[in-house]
């Protein structure tokens, strides 16, 4: 008996600013258009990425254009009617999205999140990791004067 796979995973920029939906049933949605870099080609590709439910709405609340993110989903294939003309899509159903920008706007295409970074206990820990190596490196590295060798 075959096995079958469906998985995918991208890495990529998202292209505009992800905008939310609702179904009827109140279901959250999210349509995200990931270009992604081939590395030797220098040529992007573009992948049509839907997000439901709580990670759509993170989406739209933290991501905008330009945002790093790394999808994890599946491909769907479907079928619609347009002025008679039938046309069939496929696209990545997200399983989960990963936000890869450090949320500073600095960066280009960072985190739409408000506040500063003191709010974020990462960036709370790296500082003081700063700061001890700072302080610390002068004692770790100060000369003595003197020309004697301790071992």
């Amino acid at each position: 008996m075959a096995v079958s796979v469906n998985k995918v995973f991208i890495a990529g920029n998202i292209t505009r600013d992800p905008e939310i939906r609702y179904t009827g049933s109140g279901k959250a949605v999210t349509t995200l258009t990931v270009a992604v870099n081939d590395y030797f080609s220098q040529e992007a590709s573009f992948f049509r990425v839907v997000v439901w439910e709580r990670q759509a709405e993170n989406c739209q609340k933290y991501l905008s254009k330009g945002s790093p993110v790394l999808v994890e989903g599946r491909l769907q294939s479907r079928n619609y009617e347009v002025n008679g003309e039938k046309r069939n899509v496929v696209e990545i159903v997200a399983q989960n999205v990963q936000f890869l920008s450090s949320g500073s706007s600095s960066e280009g295409g960072g985190s739409r999140k408000t506040g500063s970074s003191d709010d974020r206990p990462e960036e709370e820990i790296r500082r003081k990791g700063e700061e001890t190596v700072e302080n610390n490196e002068g004692e770790f590295f100060e000369e003595s004067g003197e020309d004697d060798i301790p071992f």
